[in-house]
């Protein structure tokens, strides 16, 4: 078991497990009970699923996170961190240097991109990327290439959605879609909420949010599933249908389109197996 410590020397945690290779840290790493880990930064970029247990992260906000929470950490950014009263275990990946070069050449951006929420999308792609590390072969690493390089692009999207100058009414159609998940919206009864021409409406929600209004709402009852999964015993047919979707075939269907995985196995991911 090796200690994990910060540049000051303060311990932050138990190394179980290192996959680290070309440039990428890659860790599972346990915190002991109500640890507290005082304001610090890291000289990479970096992104955390919780595992089990719960962290109290703050930065530019503050949020609780559990179990299948992902926080994405920009290089030198201010934080700190408390474990909560049962202890935490975190999947940790470092975006270093020389790995950002290889793979995605000099984007700024990258590296100034932070979250700080639940996201399933994020979490099932950080699952998938424990579990190539756990039970690696040959395509591994390449596998892992492609999915850290989604889970760049969807940190990169979520922070430009949150610093757009989108005009009010993207804003509130990305509500109606929060608000009114199962229900049955078209394009018209949006525009008409919103107050604004239809072909505008998907023309500026496309160009500020780079997604159309139906894959958005796709995500989010997608992301409400995988809520749903990894947080109780309820049935995915019953998920399925809470969620907005016709029948437990047409969910399972697009789970797996989007998240490319079942939603069996992505239960299955989220707690630990």
């Amino acid at each position: 078991m090796t200690r994990l410590c910060s540049q000051s020397g303060q311990y932050h945690g138990d190394l179980r497990k290192n996959w680290s290779r070309d440039g990428l840290g890659i860790y599972e790493v346990t915190y002991v009970p109500l640890l507290a880990m005082p304001k610090h930064a890291h000289e990479t970029s970096r992104s955390i699923l919780v595992v089990r247990g719960t962290v109290r992260h703050r930065s530019r906000g503050e949020v609780e996170c559990g179990p299948q929470t992902v926080v994405f950490v920009a290089r030198d950014e201010i934080h700190e961190d408390a474990v909560g009263d049962l202890g935490a275990r975190c999947f940790i990946v470092e975006f270093g240097d020389a790995w950002l070069k290889r793979i995605v050449g000099s984007d700024p951006n990258i590296s100034a991109a932070s979250l700080d929420r639940s996201n399933g999308l994020l979490a099932g792609m950080l699952g998938r990327v424990r579990q190539e590390c756990k039970y690696s072969d040959s395509a591994s690493p390449l596998v892992v290439d492609g999915l850290l390089l989604e889970i760049l692009g969807q940190a990169k999207r979520a922070c430009t959605e949150k610093s757009s100058t989108a005009p009010p009414y993207v804003h509130l159609v990305r509500t109606l879609l929060r608000e009114r998940l199962r229900e049955r919206l078209t394009i018209s009864e949006l525009a008409v909420e919103a107050d604004v021409h239809p072909v505008h409406l998907c023309r500026e929600f496309r160009r500020h949010t780079g997604t159309t209004i139906g894959e958005r709402l796709r995500r989010m009852r997608v992301e409400y599933a995988c809520s749903a999964l990894a947080g109780g015993k309820r049935s995915i047919a019953d998920i399925a249908l809470d969620a907005g979707f016709s029948s437990q075939a047409h969910f399972s269907a697009t789970f797996r389109r989007v998240m490319h995985l079942s939603p069996k196995a992505y239960r299955e991911l989220a707690r630990g197996r």
